[in-house]
Parts: C-alpha cells; sequence; structure tokens
C-alpha cells in the first residue's frame, strides 16, 4: 500500500475523489492527507486531514497526486521550492483510465 497526499481544490477532490476512494478500498493506496489551493480553511474532509502546503515537508509520503488543472507552471516551482521530487508526482487524470489498478500502473510504469 503506497501512501498519497492529494493537491487540489475542493471541486477538483469532489470529482477525482470516487477515483481515490476505489483505489482505496482494493488496499491499494492510503491518503495521508490533503492540500487544499484554498488553503486550510477546515481540519479535515472524509475524514482525511487537511494540511497546508509547507507540511508536505515533514510528512513520509509515496507519491503526491496532483488533482489542479490550471497554474502548472505555478504548482512546479512551488513542488521545486518544496523538494518535492518529480517522480513522486502523479496527476489525478491517471485514476480514471478504464480498469485502472494502481499497483499494475506502477509495475507498468517501472518497465
Amino acid at each position: 500500500m503506497k501512501n498519497i497526499v492529494l493537491w487540489g481544490n475542493t471541486i477538483e477532490y469532489d470529482y477525482y475523489q470516487k477515483y481515490i476512494e476505489l483505489e482505496e478500498l482494493k488496499g491499494n493506496i492510503y491518503v495521508l492527507a490533503i492540500i487544499f489551493n484554498e488553503g486550510k480553511f477546515i481540519h479535515g474532509i472524509d475524514g482525511i486531514p487537511i494540511i497546508g502546503m509547507e507540511e508536505i515537508m515533514f510528512l513520509e509520503y509515496d507519491y503526491l497526486v496532483d488533482m489542479n488543472h490550471t497554474g502548472q507552471e505555478e504548482r512546479l516551482r512551488i513542488m521545486e521550492i518544496l523538494r518535492i521530487p518529480k517522480e513522486k508526482i502523479i496527476h489525478a487524470k491517471t485514476f480514471e483510465q478504464p480498469y485502472f489498478d494502481f499497483v499494475e500502473w506502477l509495475c507498468n510504469k517501472k518497465v
């Protein structure tokens, strides 16, 4: 099971939540926290803690799932400042693939 952090806004979270939850139910991933672009305005959602961007530096996680649809240049700059390795970044659109399985995708990605 891989530990992930989600990053996006509340609308994007609502959209991708069903894909992420399916992988959690399969036991492939565990969502440690969510970073919302709007800031840390609540403590959690769906039982998942909300953290500020800077707090990711203190988390042990395997992947950051980027749910954002816009502002890629700015996000990449922020990720560089926060020292998030590019290998750890997965765009949430990946989860939309038909019959998607995170573990299988990881195996194919490493080939």
